[in-house]
């Protein structure tokens, strides 16, 4: 049969073009053979005009296709194609996003209901649905930004029955397609419902602390703002059974898809990590894994409303406004390098420090701890069941607790949640945990700082800290409220000094008394012979 060159193009351009390359060496060779002197380039630059020739062909099935799948899968105003590389999809409360492969899934379930009237003779049926999928991006692409991913969000709450504007109170019953929202909460709002199952159980797990109840509760509204009053990231400590848990559990739920719950180590994995952000107000770790680093540059940059960068899978680099308040649950203090302001006025940390004992329980633990059974808390085991019940209410508690942040202006932090961010930056800080371990208070004292620099630095070597430059300990230092003096341009840490010195000077002082004793001792046998040898 004669080597029909033309021929042999179009079987390969009807192929997938990831079968391009090898199949144009494979004609390049034949070509050359039958005598034409082509290359594998001169075929693929062959195959690429004629695929741009021919493609009338493929989009009149790749056309059908993809109106068919807008007409029967989505309306042509429920899907959107935007900057941030992904698709849109209107849920009928809550704009949210599609993957790449769902839309095209989509489409292919089309293609097959249409497989008998699809040109399958000339093109393959890949092709076709590639091409549909093509071209239904093209159609619902939309120009500037209508769902405000790079802007700052309203102040709107999307609940189940309808928005309601956090600032005004104004309620809108039902949703709408324009109000483009990408975050909902799973929360219907009552403005009659009540919480008083939540109040307690907040007392309760701060041991009685209504004060601490108080601002537990203003930083939960803090957590499900849509807009954020300012930076926050919220710390709660403590070890099991304790209510934390059962604690972020319902505020999981209140949330719904407007939180993203994940290790804290996974903002850092990739360039895609961040993006995981784009429509939530909340990012939650319950259960925070000490052997990973504690990711603090992250955690700050992420809890101050800011406009951030990030790149979508198959798709470009995108920026998208965030507004996101981190909630990290943790059995103890995680490590953290940076103890800076920066860390210290965005930390909002509360410790659970009550225990609660399930109902069998209680005998053994008042054996064990040596108490009265009727001094522990008992759990109750319906608390989710009933937390569930007044997640209207919880709103409403929320929304008041907002009022009196924005009326106060600010966060009535109690002096315990203060001690307790205090004593996190103290055994995160390699310079204030050097002073507790290795030093004393003494009114007199003083140390030369760079004598205090030698001793730190061999005191970091061996227990893996990471030394401080001299600049960065003295201001440390300065920051924790201690005394820094500079007589004679040295400087001097003053009112403490080394244990090992005070220990050194113990022991000499007991050695200058037993010397004395010995003195005393010596003197008087000496008298005491004197007085035998004198005759009276």
């Amino acid at each position: 049969m004669e080597f029909d060159y033309d021929e042999e193009l179009v079987q390969i351009v009807i192929q997938p073009r990831r079968f391009w390359e090898p199949l144009a060496a494979d004609l390049a060779q034949k070509s050359r053979e039958a005598g034409h002197s082509r290359s594998k380039a001169s075929v693929m630059g062959d195959l690429k005009r004629l695929h741009k020739q021919s493609n009338g062909g493929i989009p009149d099935d790749g056309h059908r296709v993809a109106t068919a799948t807008l007409s029967e899968v989505w309306q042509s105003d429920e899907l959107m194609f935007c900057h941030d590389g992904r698709f849109w999809e209107w849920s009928g409360r809550v704009w949210m996003t599609r993957s790449w492969e769902q839309v095209d899934s989509s489409i292919s379930a089309v293609a097959e209901g249409m497989h008998a009237s699809l040109d399958l003779e000339r093109f393959t049926f890949d092709s076709v649905v590639q091409q549909a999928s093509k071209l239904l991006r093209k159609m619902v692409t939309q120009h500037g930004d209508p769902l405000g991913i790079d802007a700052k969000p309203p102040s709107v709450l999307n609940l189940l029955n309808g928005e309601l504007d956090m600032e005004t109170m104004e309620f809108h019953e039902g949703h709408r397609k324009e109000s483009y929202m990408t975050r909902a909460v799973d929360v219907a709002f009552d403005p009659k419902a009540e919480a008083p199952v939540f109040q307690q159980a907040l007392i309760e797990m701060m041991g009685g602390d209504r004060e601490m109840a108080r601002h537990l509760e203003e930083l939960l509204s803090i957590v499900v703002s849509p807009r954020k009053l300012f930076p926050a990231f919220l710390l709660f400590v403590g070890d099991g059974s304790n209510g934390k848990t059962k604690l972020s559990e319902i505020m999981i739920k209140f949330l719904g898809s407007a939180a993203r719950c994940a290790p804290i180590s996974s903002l850092t994995v990739n360039q895609f990590s961040l993006g995981v952000l784009l429509g939530k107000i909340a990012f939650v770790d319950d259960d925070l894994d000490h052997g990973a680093p504690f990711p603090i540059a992250t955690v700050k940059k992420i809890s101050e409303p800011k406009r951030l960068g990030s790149e979508a899978k198959r798709g470009a680099q995108f920026d998208f406004w965030c507004e996101v308040t981190p909630m990290v649950l943790a059995n103890d203090f995680p490590p953290v390098r940076d103890t800076s302001f920066g860390f210290e006025r965005r930390a909002y940390v509360v410790r659970f420090d009550e225990t609660f004992y399930l109902p069998h329980q209680i005998a053994e633990a008042a054996e064990k701890l040596d108490v009265d059974p009727a001094t522990l808390r008992v759990a109750d085991e319906q608390l989710p069941a009933k937390l569930e019940a007044e997640m209207s209410g919880i709103l409403n508690v929320l929304i008041a607790a907002r009022q009196r942040v924005v009326d106060r202006g600010g966060l009535d932090e109690p002096l315990r949640g203060k001690l307790a961010r205090q004593e996190w930056r103290e055994a995160a800080d390699s310079v204030l945990a050097f002073v507790r371990s290795e030093m004393v208070q003494k009114p007199d004292a003083r140390i030369k700082m760079t004598t205090f620099r030698e001793r730190y630095t061999d005191w970091c070597k061996e227990n893996k800290y990471e030394p401080k430059s001299t600049r960065k300990i003295t201001a440390a230092l300065r920051h924790a409220g201690y005394r820094i003096t500079t007589p004679q341009g040295s400087q001097y840490l003053k009112g403490y000094q080394f244990k090992i010195t005070l220990e050194a000077d113990k022991m000499e002082a007991r050695r200058a008394r037993n010397r004395r004793v010995v003195a005393d001792a010596v003197a008087r046998k000496a008298n005491g012979s004197k007085s035998t040898n004198n005759p009276t």
